[in-house]
């Protein structure tokens, strides 16, 4: 991901280690993931933007993304919370939620 993501990066973050401290649960990531997405449209329109692409498209994108992320030493809850997007039937929960 560019530079212009890192401001994304930083807020989602901020927001996953809010909104799920002391949990590790799967669903609480993704729908702490979502809601911060929700409360920024900048947020909701990257994550959009690749959430469009189509499957192999997505989780190639996703795995570099994920690559940069641990280089740089992101936090671990906030890698796990994108890789749930690999999963199809979640990459289209999270499409129908930023969507509406």
């Amino acid at each position: 991901m560019a530079d212009n993501s890192r401001g994304f990066i930083h807020k989602l973050i901020a927001g996953l280690s809010r909104s799920i401290q002391g949990s590790a649960e799967t669903e609480d990531m993704f729908l702490s993931m979502i809601q911060v997405a929700l409360e920024d449209k900048r947020i909701a329109g990257q994550m959009l933007n690749l959430l469009e692409k189509d499957s192999n498209e997505r989780r190639v994108h996703l795995q570099v993304w994920v690559d940069e992320l641990t280089r740089n030493g992101a936090p671990d809850v906030f890698i796990r919370a994108l890789l749930m997007l690999r999963e199809d039937d979640r990459a289209e929960r999270a499409k129908e939620l930023l969507s509406n």
